[in-house]
Formats: structure tokens, sequence, C-alpha cells
């Protein structure tokens, strides 16, 4: 539910995350396509992801406007190199550090430079996060898989069971790459992993040659060596994976960090007692230093937060930091005549903190009504947490890093914690129990509740009847308005099926009904018929993004291909706009057996004008010429009218002349006055005498002048009596009294 005082949030520095890429300078441009190329092949899931993953890089790496504090890691990156490049060192990797200590940004600028620099290795790059919405098992591995085929050039595999996607991806790391690259994984975020473990089938218990993972995640309170993620992965034997260490920044570091943010900080760097006092407020901690340096630049329209003179008497850590930011925040307010609601802010930073993913507006108000009391009360609070929340009100708001999440979820008593987490279990049972009970329907179902409702449940431990009540279709139906997809459903239903199992002979009946339930939801997608998924469409018995879904999981590229053209006059203009590139895609497969003439002249009608260079290319490669002569007419019927220069001219260099006189007539009403001669001179050259009358008929309502007398001159030269009849019962009323006269000699002399 988008509220208005929450609209314009500023999400804080380094979390305007649409721009080109930036890091110190270079071509940003280049930087945008070196991303999306990190991230090929995630686009061709059902669900698409990859802008998620994009989203996450263009954090880390910064923009032109909004540059992201990085620096003083040059013998990170150089170890990272390091271990890639040398044969002798373990195939696997750990890099495990303390929260905040800028793993996300060395291997976001890291693998960002690998593919920058092109070099001998395919680097598949996952971020599982929290902020970015990435951390589901669904998600995950899917997205692995996808990436992974697209590497081998392999069709992705659409299916909604996480479990085959999680096969997938095994198998296809055990294959080499068909160029003979070697194949780097990179894993980021373990720790953020919400309802599933990373456990020792996630990667081959003997890593093949081409093979090298580096997995990074979060040291654990009392395991400085990581000893129990080793354990966990599977890395714990002697010499099978390797540690990589990721100290505090020094004094250097901080200093980098200053000069590479340009002005006004640039200057600061060469301030010797500054960079001392930045390195002994942080402690060298990298988010520290960070918030620190985003603290000292204006805010949107607000002033810096912190001046220069403040921190002279500031302590160091993170405390410290956020007692000074808290009493900025009042003595702010109170010059302004407002007064800070301590209650709404508490309730805010405790949803923040220990919600699994980004949190809505909506689901906010529902967890704490009575603390964030109204829209406008949680709209102030987010706009005074907006150094530290990133996010928008339809996608949602979360911490701009998960150790702030950890710290305030520190702060908390036990006894309030625990309080604060049956929130969040009642919101996901409230939700269950309306769509169960025909209260709420499916496109209702606030997206977080349906997200993250069974990641709470294992995360409390609750009990398996909270379990077994997943398994519905009203929350196969909130899946499918949510995600557009089953699959999160299938890993409820996955959730419901441990349980029965571990229940031995008491759960056998739940395992069965999740078996049935699975099996009917997996197969759901190739059985329906086009007819219907049509009509379910219209009917608004399923979603847009639904039906998307469905279509893709025909096996038959053909098919599946119909099946879109189909749906594209229902569905509305961003899922349009999806299906419209992905049938034109499939058409250009050269397994695709069905007329491409056709399917173009079917899309025609729909298509925007960004996608009708990629449909024109695609017809001028059909090799009959009626064919192509038919897309191509069809084509510029359709092109919009600040093209209609371009569409007169495939007209004209049309092979066939039934073609090019079908598209002179349709062209004609929206030719303006300046192509008419153009048109008229394409006419004239039709060899048929029939067709170039039918093209004159269509043309005579909008010639005057030299043009008619042009015209009267071409109908002459028909030979043909009842073509030449029609030309002239078409010019006739545009005529004047000469042209009359000339138009009666021409008709007496027909035969």
């Amino acid at each position: 539910m988008p509220i208005r005082d929450s609209e314009n949030i500023h999400t804080g520095g380094g979390s305007h995350i649409a721009g080109s890429v930036n890091t110190q300078g270079g071509d940003f441009v280049a930087r945008d396509k070196v991303i999306i190329n990190i991230t090929g092949g995630i686009e061709q899931l059902p669900t698409r992801y990859e802008s998620r993953v994009q989203n996450f890089l263009e954090y880390y790496l910064g923009s032109p406007q909004h540059p992201a504090p990085f620096g003083g890691r040059a013998r990170d990156l150089e170890a990272l190199d390091g271990w890639l490049s040398d044969s002798g060192n373990p195939r696997y990797a750990l890099l495990a550090a303390p929260a905040g200590r800028g793993k996300s940004a060395l291997l976001a600028h890291w693998v960002h430079g690998l593919s920058e620099r092109q070099e001998r290795v395919r680097t598949v790059y996952f971020p599982i996060s929290i902020r970015f919405n990435t951390n589901l098992e669904s998600v995950v591995f899917s997205s692995l898989a996808a990436r992974l085929a697209h590497l081998h050039g392999e069709p992705v595999l659409n299916t909604s069971d996480v479990q085959q996607y999680r096969s997938l991806f095994s198998e296809y790391l055990r294959r080499p790459l068909p160029g003979g690259e070697r194949l780097l994984v990179v894993l980021d975020g373990l720790d953020e992993a919400a309802g599933w473990q990373p456990a020792a089938d996630l990667f081959p218990h003997e890593p093949p040659e081409h093979l090298r993972v580096l997995a990074a995640a979060r040291l654990v309170a009392g395991d400085p060596e990581a000893a129990g993620w080793l354990a966990c992965l599977g890395w714990d034997r002697p010499g099978k994976a390797c540690r990589l260490p990721l100290g505090q920044l020094d004094h250097a570091g901080v200093a980098d960090i200053l000069a590479k943010m340009g002005n006004p900080l640039d200057r600061l760097a060469a301030k010797i007692d500054m960079v001392a006092r930045l390195y002994e407020l942080s402690q060298g901690d990298p988010l520290l230093v960070r918030l620190y340096v985003e603290a000292l630049l204006p805010h949107g329209e607000e002033a810096a937060a912190f001046s220069l003179a403040q921190l002279a008497n500031v302590s160091p850590g993170l405390k410290a930091y956020f007692d000074l930011w808290f009493k900025q925040q009042e003595d702010v307010w109170k010059i302004a005549g407002e007064t800070l609601d301590e209650d709404a802010l508490d309730a805010a930073l405790n949803l923040l903190a220990l919600a699994l993913g980004p949190l809505t507006p909506a689901a906010m108000l529902d967890l704490a009504p009575q603390e964030l009391k109204n829209s406008r009360s949680l709209g102030k609070t987010l706009r005074l947490l907006g150094r530290f929340v990133v996010g928008e009100p339809e996608g949602g708001y979360v911490f701009s890093h998960p150790r702030l999440a950890e710290y305030f979820a520190g702060q908390l008593p036990a006894k309030e914690k625990q309080a604060w987490e049956q929130r969040f279990l009642g919101f996901g049972r409230q939700t269950l129990e309306a769509l169960t009970a025909g209260q709420m329907r499916a496109v209702d179902a606030p997206p977080y509740a349906v997200r993250y409702y069974g990641a709470h449940l294992e995360k409390m431990r609750a009990h398996d009847k909270d379990f077994y009540a997943l398994v519905c279709e009203p929350w196969l139906r909130a899946w499918e308005a949510v995600e557009g997809t089953p699959s999160g459903f299938l890993n409820d239903v996955s959730r419901a099926w441990k349980r029965a199992e571990a229940a031995g002979a008491a759960g056998i009946g739940q395992q069965v009904r999740a078996l049935l339930c699975f099996s009917s939801v997996v197969s759901l997608g190739v059985n329906v018929p086009s007819e219907i998924l049509v009509q379910c469409l219209k009917a608004g018995i399923i979603s847009p993004a639904l039906s998307l879904v469905m279509a893709r999981q025909k096996p038959d590229i053909t098919e599946r291909c119909q099946c879109l053209v189909e749906l594209v006059p229902h569905l509305p203009p961003g899922p349009r706009q999806t299906a419209l590139v992905e049938a034109i895609e499939i058409a250009g497969n050269p397994e695709f057996y069905r007329g491409v003439d056709t399917l173009l002249a079917a899309l025609a009608p729909y298509l925007p004008e960004e996608l009708f260079e990629m449909a024109i290319r695609l017809a001028r490669g059909i090799q009959n010429d009626w064919n192509r002569s038919y897309a191509l007419s069809e084509l510029a019927a359709h092109l919009p009218d600040q093209h209609i220069f371009k569409a007169l001219e495939i007209t004209a260099n049309t092979d066939s002349e039934y073609q090019r006189s079908i598209a002179i007539r349709s062209l004609a009403p929206r030719l303006p006055d300046s192509l008419l001669a153009d048109a008229l001179a394409v006419t004239v050259k039709i060899d048929g005498e029939s067709l170039r009358a039918h093209a004159l008929a269509g043309l005579a309502p909008y010639l005057s002048g030299s043009l008619l007398s042009e015209a009267l001159e071409a109908v002459k030269k028909i030979g043909n009596g009842s073509a030449r009849a029609a030309a002239l019962e078409a010019l006739a009323g545009r005529l004047e009294t000469p042209q009359l006269d000339e138009a009666l000699k021409i008709a007496g002399e027909i035969e």
C-alpha cells in the first residue's frame, strides 16, 4: 500500500540503484554492460530475478551521482586474484568475517573487475541477501541453475520444483564448460539464507579440475576460525578449502575511501588529522567508515548529519555513532517544533531488525498498529531512518546493511525480542486464515507474509500443524499472485513434508497429501491448453504473471511461442512487452516450425515502438519472398506515425507486389502530405495492373493538385478495363473541372 508520506523517502547514500555503475570514473555505460553480463541467463526464468542481483551490484559499486565508499582493499583484491590464478591452491575458499567487515563490497568489486578484464574464467555470482530479496531457496537455486545453463549454451529449465533446480545446479558444476574455460562460483551471504540451510550437498564432494568456488559468510560468536561454516559445507578436511581473511581498514584505507568519493570529501583525504579521527572512530570497521562518510555529505535536500567539529568528542564504535545521530535528530526536531515519536521509532527499528526480507509500509502497520499509528506517522519515521534504510513503498524497506539489523536486534532483551518475533508469526497465520476462509483474495495477500511465513515458522520452531496448514490451494494462489510462480508454494510444501517425515507413522497422511499436491502443481502448466489459459486470464482466474509462467512451462518451443502470442492481446503493458520479446526470440530459433510471417503479423498491432526494429530484423531473415513481404508489410502498417517514412521505405522494398499494394492502401490514411508523392511513386512502379489500380484507389482520397494529375496519367496506362474503372471511380471525387474532362476521356476509352 503506497503511502504519501513515504513516497519520496531518500534511501541513504549509495542506495540509488538505478543509475550507471561507477568505480571512480571510467565508462559507466560499459560497466552497466558488465553487470548485465554477470547476470546473463537469469532473465530467462519464469520469474526474472536478474534485476535484484543487478541492484545489489549497483548498490556496492555505486553510480556516477552517488559513489559508494570503497577503498583500501588492494591487497585483498590481489589475494583473491592469487587464489584464483594459482592451480596449487585449494579449489574451495571461504571468506568469513564479522558482519560489516566489507565482504559483499569486496566481492562485488572483484567479480566486476574479473568480468571487465575478460579473464579466461566464467563467473556464476549470486548474493544471498535479505535486503535485495534474494535469500529464498527458490530464488537462489533457480538463478544459479539458469546462469549455468546460459554458460553451457543450453535452454533454462522451467520448473516449479526447487529440488530440480538444486539437482541441475549440482550437475552443471561437475560438467566442464563448452569453451574449456574455468568456472568460478561466488556465493555471497550464506548466513542470510531464509528457510533453508547451506550444507555439504551444496557443492561436489571432490571438486573437478575446472571448478573454483568462493563462499562468503558472517562469522558467528565463539567461532573466530569459521570451523562451523567449513564443517557445514563439508570443507573441514585439511587441504580441501582455504580460508581467506579480511581485516579492518588501516589509516591508508580510510584515506583511500575519502579520496575516491570525490568532491567535497576527497579534500579530507589530505588532512592527516581528519583521516586519523575517522580511523579512530571507526576502528577500521568498513561499515562505520561508510556511515561516517555518508553522514558528512548532504542528504537529499538536508544538510550533512554531522559536522567535522562534532566528531571531536564522539567515542569509537557503532553505539556511539547512533547515540550521536539520535541526539542530532532530537535537536533538529525541536528546532522545527516537532516531537520525536520514540514508540514509532522503536517499533520500526525492531521490525526492520527482525524481518527476513523487505517490509512494505502496509505490512509494518499490520505488525505494529498501535506503535506506528497510521501511514503519516510511519512515513515520518521512515524518512527519519532514511540514511540506514533502503527500499521504496511498493517493494518494501530493509536496513542498508545486515549488521545494522544485527545491532538493533541485539539491543532487545530476550523476552521483548520473542514478543516481536511472535508478531511475525501472527501476521502470517492471520493472512493464511483469511485466505482459507475466503475473506481475502490471493491478489490482496501481503507479499511479506506469503514469502516469509514459512521461514518464520522454521526460525521459531513452530508446531507441525502450522506447517501442514500451508498445504492448501488458497496458499498456492497467494504465492502465484505474489511471485507469478508456484515455486515458493512448493518450498512450503517441502517444509510440511519434512515435518511429516520426522513425525513417523503419525505423519504418513500429511506426507501423502503433500506428495499429491506437489505432483499436481508441477505438471500444471504443461497440460493446460492455450485456449483455456487465455480464457482464465480474461476471467481473472489467473494473474498475468502466472499466465506467462504457465506458457513458459510448455516443453515444445513452438507451442510455447503460440501460447505467448495468444496471451498478448489480454496482458497489461509490462507483462505484454515481456511476452512480445520472448515470442520474437523464440520465433528466431531454428527449432521454431510454424510461420514466422504469420506470427509477426499477429504481434504487429501490439508492438511498442522499441520492439519494431527487433521484429523487422526477424522478418528480413525470412527466406521465402512472399512470406517475407507479408511480414514486412504488416509491420510497416503498424509502425508508429513518427516512423511512417521508414514504413514507406519498407513497403517500397517489399518483394511481393501484392503485399506492396495492400501496404500502400493501409498506410495511405496516415501519410503526411510530404510523403504522398513518394507513395505515388512506389505505386506506379507496381507491374500488376489490378494491384496498381488497387493501390491507386487507396491513395486517391488523399491526393490533390499535381499529384492527382500524375495519378490520372498512371490510370491512363492501365490496360485492364475493370481495374482502370475502379481507379477512376476512386479519383473522381477529388478531381477539378480540367481533370474531370481528362477522366471522362480516359473512361471513354475503356472497352
